[in-house]
């Protein structure tokens, strides 16, 4: 049985996360909290979505020669999420936004435990 790609596999538990942190932060703190999260956690998965894209056109740009230039899409991502967690943190609860982040990073720790990459969970 063939592996699904990494990317997908943490997108879509990172998406499961990100269900079950709004519908408890909803149950829980309020709707305000539950929108800050769900506002959060999309902002990361758009993120980590870019990055993706931006990676595998960076690598082909480089592969045809195209290296001056290339990183540029790449650098300019950082500023831009930057920027719109500042509007996020402006317009929404500053813990639910943080909360509603980490379901990336949850999900790729969860992603590594799970298939037992060693390097990605510290073991030596």
């Amino acid at each position: 049985m063939a592996q699904m790609a990494t990317i997908p596999r943490v997108v879509r538990t990172a998406l499961g996360l990100l269900v079950v942190v709004v519908a408890l932060g909803t149950l829980w703190v309020g709707t305000d909290f539950g929108a800050a999260a769900l506002a959060g956690g999309v902002a990361m998965l758009a993120s980590f979505g870019a990055s993706a894209f931006l990676a595998r056109r960076l690598s082909a740009a480089v592969e045809q020669g195209f290296s001056s230039g290339a990183s540029g899409l790449m650098m300019i991502k950082l500023p831009v999420l930057v920027i719109a967690l500042w509007v996020l943190f402006e317009r929404f609860d500053v813990l639910g936004v943080v909360v509603g982040g980490t379901v990336v990073v949850a999900a790729v720790i969860i992603d590594a435990v799970r298939h037992r990459d060693q390097a990605l969970v510290g073991a030596a």
